[in-house]
């Protein structure tokens, strides 16, 4: 069952790698998401460990999709 959920700082914090492991399919796969390959899973852990600073600061908020408990999707 899909589950689409607000994620908290922390939350976010503790799916950075999986978080970025969807950007850097989303980009290998050529979506228009703000990058282009080559594009590192570091370089993506980056961007969401930025991302979850504005999480943590009220700034952003994070949507992550989950299939059975494992995160395919954010937003």
């Amino acid at each position: 069952m899909l589950e689409v959920r607000r994620l908290t700082g922390s939350e976010a914090r503790q799916y950075v790698s999986a978080l970025a492991e969807v950007l850097v399919d989303c980009v290998e796969s050529g979506a228009s998401v703000s990058f282009m390959w080559p594009f590192s899973k570091s370089a993506a852990e980056d961007f969401f460990k930025k991302v979850v600073e504005g999480v943590e600061g009220g700034s952003r908020i994070l949507l992550a999709a989950f299939i059975d408990s494992k995160l395919v999707g954010t937003v």
